[in-house]
């Protein structure tokens, strides 16, 4: 991660220099994904107060970290911790937006697992953990499903939605 800093640079020690890179560092591992991002690092000083920014772009938004102090190594520590937690908040709601959608995995008909030729033959069916109405169940179970597990919204308990001739389902309950 490249840091760009901006401002008269203030006196720092050492020690405070590792703690700020090991905090640099924590961020780049959340943000680097997708090629090297760049930390914009601004002071501006006024009196006896120190303002530090640290801002980064990150899928297409500022992220912006604002925190002023007496002390150079608090107010950038401060700004720094701000700014992860944007990024962190950024970073799930990109996942949760970003991921196909249960009802479509759901649709897709399960596929049988056969043992062998002579024995009987198994379907190992994976039940979704999102609970449902037996009429979302109806419309997710599609045309050529024949049968189709899931949770119960009202009762918590498994359900199997059992497709019949003329358009009829069975809907049995545990």
């Amino acid at each position: 991660m490249k840091v760009n800093y901006t401002g008269k640079p203030p006196e720092i020690t050492v020690l405070e220099k590792k703690k700020i890179q090991a905090r640099i560092d924590r961020i780049a591992k959340l943000v680097d994904g997708r090629g090297e991002k760049e930390i914009r690092i601004f002071f501006h000083a006024q009196k006896r107060e120190i303002k530090a920014e640290a801002t980064l772009n990150y899928h297409g938004h500022a992220a912006i970290g604002i925190a002023t102090g007496t002390e150079v190594f608090k107010a950038l520590a401060d700004a720094l911790d701000k700014l992860e937690k944007q990024v962190l908040k950024m970073r799930a709601k990109w996942r949760d937006t970003t991921r196909t959608p249960e009802a479509k995995l759901a649709a897709a008909p399960p596929e049988p697992k056969i043992e062998s030729a002579a024995g009987p033959r198994i379907s190992r069916v994976v039940v979704r953990k999102k609970p449902m109405t037996v009429d979302e169940a109806l419309l997710v179970i599609g045309p050529k499903v024949d049968y189709f597990p899931f949770r119960d919204i009202e009762t918590g308990q498994l359900s199997v939605l059992i497709r019949r001739g003329a358009g009829q389902f069975d809907l049995v309950e545990s």
